[in-house]
């Protein structure tokens, strides 16, 4: 993904790989729940991993200089913070619920999310991570025309 939004500029690639390996982490939580092989330093590694990837990916979008539309900026940043906000409510949810797969070792990240989201269902459930990750890989298939405006 790095590398074809960073160097090559080829910003469909690097959206699909974006979605293909947000896909594949969920799809790795689903069979290690279910194969009995999940662990609190997989856990913690996932869930740190995947907010390292937003953190790479918000420091590749802000050093394209060479885009001066202001929306590019406020879109990045804007997507940046629902992203983390929405891993962080998620993960609320996951430990104050009554799943079984609740897991405390990373309960520092569900410190993001503020009370008025969590306790709003609606927006939760319609506004959730997948919703945030389908958003920013269209935006990034859609680099292109940001520097066209």
């Amino acid at each position: 993904m790095v590398y074809f939004i960073k160097y090559k500029n080829q910003y469909k690639i690097g959206a699909l790989i974006f979605l293909l390996t947000r896909y594949l982490d969920t799809l790795d939580g689903i069979l290690a729940r279910r194969g009995k092989m999940e662990s609190s330093l997989g856990e913690k590694l996932d869930h740190y991993g995947d907010i390292l990837q937003y953190f790479i990916l918000l420091y590749i979008l802000i050093n394209k200089r060479h885009n001066k539309n202001m929306y590019y900026w406020i879109i990045s940043i804007i997507l940046f913070i629902i992203s983390i906000v929405s891993m962080s409510c998620q993960q609320k949810w996951i430990n104050l619920s009554k799943r079984k797969e609740k897991n405390e070792t990373i309960k520092d990240i569900q410190l993001l999310c503020p009370n008025q989201l969590y306790n709003n269902p609606i927006l939760f459930k319609y506004f959730g991570y997948g919703f945030v990750t389908l958003t920013v890989s269209l935006f990034i298939y859609n680099l292109n025309k940001f520097s066209k405006l």
